[in-house]
């Protein structure tokens, strides 16, 4: 196993730690908005049947649950992202290279410019391999 130097581990880590900020941050802002939200839609009344057998219970979702359901999903797909990129940042030969990570609904979609095609392999097996990932598309590309 070959040894990192210590300012490297630094910068890993720093790197790292960045990562995982900014997905916590997301995830705080995104919980205060759909609290927010939930709050406002639980003050507002409506009027409630007075039969079911007339009026049965609509199963369409409301804005507010729409909402809520936007925000989770923009929470588990940063948290997503954070994990492929720390992920990269383990790898010997990806860690320096510029491979932007994008998750839109569990479907990730990795672009930028690499070294070699066995680069790309690899980035799409990590990626794959990552919990959340539910598609991974490959936009990247080898350099000339």
């Amino acid at each position: 196993m070959k040894s990192i130097p210590h300012t490297e581990l630094k910068t890993r880590q720093h790197r790292v730690d960045n990562a995982v900020a900014r997905a916590l941050r997301g995830a705080a802002l995104a919980s205060a908005i759909g609290a927010l939200l939930l709050t406002l839609g639980c003050s507002k009344e409506t009027e409630q049947p007075t039969s079911t057998a007339t009026n049965p219970p609509s199963t369409s979702s409301t804005p507010v649950a729409d909402a809520g359901n936007k925000a989770a999903t923009v929470v588990e797909d940063s948290v997503v992202t954070s994990k492929i990129k720390t992920a990269f940042l383990t790898e010997d030969d990806l860690k320096s290279m510029d491979i932007s990570v994008e998750t839109v609904q569990g479907s990730v979609t990795l672009t930028g410019m690499v070294d070699s095609q066995a680069q790309i392999d690899n980035a799409l097996r990590v990626a794959r391999a990552t919990e959340g990932a539910q598609t991974v598309q490959n936009l990247m590309t080898v350099k000339p």
